[in-house]
């Protein structure tokens, strides 16, 4: 009985593990791989608006506090009020647009599906062939 006990809580802790993995997505346009953790800040602190190749990098973040949200800004090692107040000083200077943000993972995966040069983050259960993986963050 304590054998099966340890086996339900190691299965269990794997999918609490899986579930808190964050998934950083592109276009399938975007000519880049993989990302580096200084490249992807640079991009979600408004620094780099641009891929390599010249394409306008349309960026997207999850509106409601999530665990996912929460997990994404510590893989930055920054924290989301941070980056809202970084982005409202760019905003209101007219020196960038803050993230578009939206309801759900399936929203975000859609809008990165559809416009060439998009990133954003999701679940990785959420994950399809319809985008790129850069990253994996745990």
């Amino acid at each position: 009985m304590k054998k099966l006990i340890i086996v339900i809580m190691l299965v269990l802790w794997g999918v609490k593990e899986a579930d808190a993995q964050v998934a950083i997505i592109v276009n399938k346009s975007v000519p880049v791989d993989s990302i580096s953790m200084a490249t992807l800040g640079k991009i979600y602190t408004l620094q780099t608006k641009k891929w390599q190749d010249g394409t306008k990098i349309y960026l997207f973040n999850i509106k409601q506090k999530s665990v996912l949200k929460t997990d994404f800004f510590k893989c930055l090692g920054r924290k989301s009020s941070e980056l809202r107040k970084l982005w409202m000083r760019l905003f209101l200077t007219g020196e960038a647009k803050a993230p578009m943000a939206l309801k759900t993972e399936k929203d975000v995966l859609e809008k990165v599906a559809n416009i060439p040069g998009a990133i954003g983050y999701i679940g990785i259960k959420h994950l399809t062939s319809d985008v790129k993986v850069l990253l994996i963050c745990n």
